[in-house]
């Protein structure tokens, strides 16, 4: 989007210390500013041929009738997959996330350290928020690569004080 806003997230951190003569209290107000964050993922999802044939069109739109869709593999007795490689029903993978600029603004709102003063304007600097940036991509891409294994999708049983309205919704055949 050419308008876009930047997604802001605050907080306020209080930081107090009262113990042998040391009485410290800092109330720092921190911002974070993501610009843009785009993400990229990939799915693999099995579906059983004659559950997708038997959708209405309002249904393909309804992501809880795709999940439905998705087959469950064969479980053992402790809900774990019995053969993980073979029997693949939903997996990720591909997960992307590049973040383009995160800028963290910290105001000391009431500090009496004054070392603390010095630290926020460090990180409310040009250099504080390309080394965030660059540390959360890195944080991310780790994550992504840890969050790109194979779903385990648990065999549920269909709640029957669902009310048939609720059924159809979810895609849950009585």
């Amino acid at each position: 989007c050419a308008h876009s806003k930047p997604l802001k997230i605050s907080t306020c951190v209080l930081i107090a210390i009262k113990d042998n003569g040391l009485d410290m209290r800092n109330d720092v107000a921190i911002e974070f500013e993501i610009d843009s964050a785009p993400m990229l993922a990939t799915l693999l999802l099995k579906v059983e041929e004659e559950t997708f044939l038997r959708n209405t069109p309002a249904q393909i739109n309804n992501p809880n009738c795709w999940i439905a869709m998705i087959p469950f593999p064969k479980l053992d007795d402790r809900g774990i997959r019995v053969d993980s490689k073979s029997d693949i029903t939903a997996a990720i993978t591909t997960f992307d996330i590049n973040v383009a600029k995160i800028k963290l603004n910290a105001t000391c709102v009431k500090c009496t350290s004054p070392r603390m003063e010095t630290l926020a304007e460090t990180w409310s600097t040009d250099k504080a928020t390309e080394d965030a940036t660059e540390s959360e991509n890195y944080v991310l891409n780790r994550f992504a690569l840890f969050f790109c294994l194979n779903l385990v999708l648990l065999k549920c049983s269909p709640i029957k004080s669902l009310t048939k309205h609720a059924r159809n919704a979810l895609c849950i055949k009585p």
